[in-house]
C-alpha cells in the first residue's frame, strides 16, 4: 500500500555516503548505459554544483574516473552520485548521509536544488543539523537507537524542547574544529 491505497511503489535510488563509481568515463558513470542528452547531462551536474569540476577535467565528460573514482575527492564522488540521482529522475531519493563529505554551504546548495525538483519525494538520513535545511523538509524524524523518539515539522519539534532541541543544542555547544 501506498498512501493508505493499493498502488506501486514509486521507483527510487539510494545515495549512500560511500560512493562507487566503475572504472570508466564520468559519463558513462552518470548515465550508467541509459540515453541521456546532453542538455539533461548539463542540468543534473548544475543541479549537483559538478559544472566547474567537470569543465576542469583533462578530457570533461569523457575523462575516466580511474577504479572506484580515486580521481575525485569525497566530496566530489558524493556529488557525482546526486548528479547520477538527478539525471535518472526517480521519484523517491533516500540520501543515508549522502553530503557528508561536503562542507556546509556545498551541502545545503545541493539540498536546495533537491528540494526544488518537482515529483521528487527525499528521505534524509542526517547527522547535520542545519536549520536552513531542516526547515524545508515536510517532517522531521528524530530516532533514539533505532526508535522514533520524535515526528513533526521542525520548527514545532523545537518548540517541544524535546529530543531534536537537545541534538540541537549539544552541536551548538560543541567545541569548533581546531
Amino acid at each position: 500500500m501506498v498512501d493508505g491505497r493499493e498502488g506501486e511503489i514509486p521507483s527510487s535510488i539510494m545515495m549512500q555516503q560511500n560512493v562507487f563509481l566503475f572504472d570508466k568515463t564520468l559519463k558513462e558513470n552518470l548515465c550508467l548505459y541509459r540515453p541521456f542528452d546532453e542538455a539533461q547531462i548539463q542540468r543534473a551536474l548544475d543541479q549537483a554544483g559538478l559544472t566547474d569540476t567537470v569543465a576542469a577535467l583533462p578530457e570533461g565528460m569523457e575523462t575516466c574516473v580511474k577504479e572506484n573514482g580515486s580521481r575525485f575527492s569525497g566530496g566530489e564522488k558524493q556529488r557525482i552520485a546526486l548528479a547520477r540521482a538527478i539525471l535518472h529522475g526517480e521519484e523517491l531519493l533516500l540520501m543515508d548521509e549522502a553530503t557528508s563529505a561536503l562542507d556546509k554551504r556545498t551541502a545545503g546548495q545541493i539540498e536546495q536544488q533537491l528540494s526544488q525538483c518537482k515529483n521528487l519525494t527525499l528521505i534524509s538520513v542526517t547527522h547535520r543539523l542545519d536549520p536552513a535545511i531542516l526547515e524545508k523538509y515536510d517532517e522531521v524524524i528524530v530516532l533514539d537507537h533505532g526508535q522514533v523518539v520524535e515526528k513533526g515539522a521542525y520548527r514545532e519539534l523545537l518548540a517541544r524542547k524535546g529530543a531534536l532541541q537537545e541534538l540541537v543544542q549539544e552541536e551548538e555547544d560543541a567545541p569548533l574544529p581546531q
